[in-house]
């Protein structure tokens, strides 16, 4: 993301950013453009006011986006009620209110054994019912999942904890 500035006057201002923490030197007058597109025009000429108002609303926007890109990991709680698969081995876990998430086997560990009779893998007979608190992040398919479509999300296990 470019940032074209036009400094008409040396004369700064020094502005507390409460979302970095840092002291943000500000010319008295500023333009601003995003990726070639005209997104805000800042004037510090009469109004200092308007123009903390103004960064405050481009960072808070910023880091916003940068979160919920960056932060999708959930965490779930339940008991594993089914389990396997031929090509993915997932898992399925039910919440006491009977809420059900898939989870698709990205850290499983040994939790399987090969079933010839349907040429994949089954969950441990003693995994059934076990209960379990698990992180996990959700994906578009793209393609990697037999199943769901390329559009749909999918449930990927990042932990998992068994509970006792």
């Amino acid at each position: 993301m470019g940032l074209n500035t036009e400094r008409t006057n040396s004369t700064s201002l020094d502005i507390q950013n409460a979302l970095l923490g840092a002291t943000l030197q500000l010319p008295e007058r500023q333009s601003h453009a995003v990726a070639g597109t005209h997104c805000a025009k800042v004037s510090c000429l009469g109004s200092n006011n308007q123009a903390l108002q103004t960064m405050k609303k481009i960072l808070i926007v910023a880091a916003w986006m940068i979160a919920s890109a960056a932060c999708t990991a959930s965490e779930f709680s339940g008991k594993i009620v089914e389990g396997g698969g031929i090509d993915f081995q997932f898992i399925e876990v039910e919440a006491a209110n009977g809420k059900r998430l898939v989870l698709y086997c990205g850290e499983c560990g040994d939790w399987f054994d090969h079933d010839p009779e349907i040429e994949g893998e089954r969950l441990k007979k003693s995994l059934y019912g076990r209960k379990i608190k698990v992180t996990y992040s959700s994906v578009r398919n793209r393609g990697q999942y037999a199943g769901p479509a390329d559009d749909d999300m999918v449930q990927i296990l990042k932990r998992a904890k068994l509970l006792p």
